[in-house]
């Protein structure tokens, strides 16, 4: 199904499911290490807007089995020379969703982001290449554990909200690839004000103050 730094992804079969199988060919890689991210997917399999690993194994090497989204694609691409760190969009590869398909996309990361951060856990690459959705279904789920990691939750509060700063990047990159009207804008009604709820949201997520923005849970419930 692909190859990343340090590992391959193919398909199999987990008690009769068809499933992604990651095999990991190198302890560390260049944006983590491979026992961190197995331990990680090991914890997550019960939050549903993570996608989810079904098994995991040692031997012969480290792999686990993970759900497969048929028709998945991620929302962005990586990010480019030009963009630098920042999420790059390849017209006609990277589709443009409407206002109100990338509030579900906003949502769903925002559900991940709460159920991690409530255990003490950061995803530590929340970006839209990192994010899986399925056009015909609109299911969408956050991936790639390979930079996560666990923190004292009560004495480094100060995490979430560096995690959350992301989010509010990811959510002015998708705001930058909308669809929109022949007089470039959202029209009225539903779509302006899910484009206006990213909006606020995004400006809330990159305020200067690490106070003044919000939590993954206060961004659920205001999305």
């Amino acid at each position: 199904l692909g190859r990343g730094s340090g590992a391959g992804v193919k398909r199999g079969t987990w008690q009769g499911t068809p499933v992604a199988c990651k095999l990991w060919s190198a302890e560390l890689f260049s944006d983590g290490d491979a026992r961190g991210e197995w331990l990680m997917g090991r914890l997550t399999g019960g939050c549903a807007s993570l996608v989810r690993t079904l098994a995991a194994w040692e031997t012969p090497s480290l792999g686990m089995a993970v759900e497969l989204l048929e028709g998945a694609s991620a929302v962005g691409g990586p990010p480019s020379f030009a963009s630098v760190t920042r999420d790059a969009f390849v017209e006609g590869k990277h589709a443009r969703l409407t206002p109100a398909q990338a509030r579900e996309v906003a949502r769903a990361v925002a559900r991940a982001g709460a159920w991690l951060h409530a255990r003490g856990l950061a995803h530590c690459d929340i970006y839209l290449h990192n994010t899986l959705r399925v056009a015909e279904t609109e299911v969408v789920k956050l991936s790639d554990l390979g930079a996560a990691c666990a923190y004292d939750r009560h004495g480094h509060t100060a995490v979430e909200k560096l995690e959350v700063r992301s989010f509010g990047l990811l959510l002015l990159d998708l705001l930058s690839h909308l669809q929109v009207s022949h007089d470039g804008t959202f029209g009225g009604g539903e779509a302006a004000a899910a484009a206006a709820a990213l909006r606020h949201a995004a400006a809330a997520c990159t305020a200067e103050s690490l106070e003044a923005r919000p939590s993954f849970a206060e961004l659920c419930a205001e999305l």
